[in-house]
């Protein structure tokens, strides 16, 4: 199925349609969808390391710069909350992923 291009979708048309005739085709769709779904997967991956990498940064912190005593009782409450939200994004990520190839 083949659409033309007209009223408020003139402005996705550019990114659509690939060839430039004026016409949309199902497999312009397509890839645009496919290159959509890269693009959110490959967020989540990029949010999934950041919050890995996150959490030995926070507790080397401590070790690398000369922290005083009441900042380090703030650090040592928060970070109980960090370690278990950045645990839960890594692990939904990879958990994800598994699933994913097993499916």
């Amino acid at each position: 199925m083949v659409s033309a291009i007209s009223g408020k979708d003139t402005q996705m048309a550019p990114t659509l349609d690939r060839d430039g005739d004026g016409v949309v085709s199902e497999e312009e769709i397509e890839l645009a969808k496919q290159e959509a779904l890269i693009e959110k997967l490959d967020a989540q991956k990029n949010i999934a390391w950041l919050a890995a990498l996150s959490m030995p940064i926070y507790a080397l912190l401590p070790a690398i710069f000369p922290i005083s005593g009441p900042r380090m009782d703030t650090m040592a409450a928060m970070s109980d909350m960090l370690f278990l939200s950045q645990a839960s994004i890594v692990g939904l990520f990879f958990g994800a992923q598994a699933y994913m190839a097993k499916k």
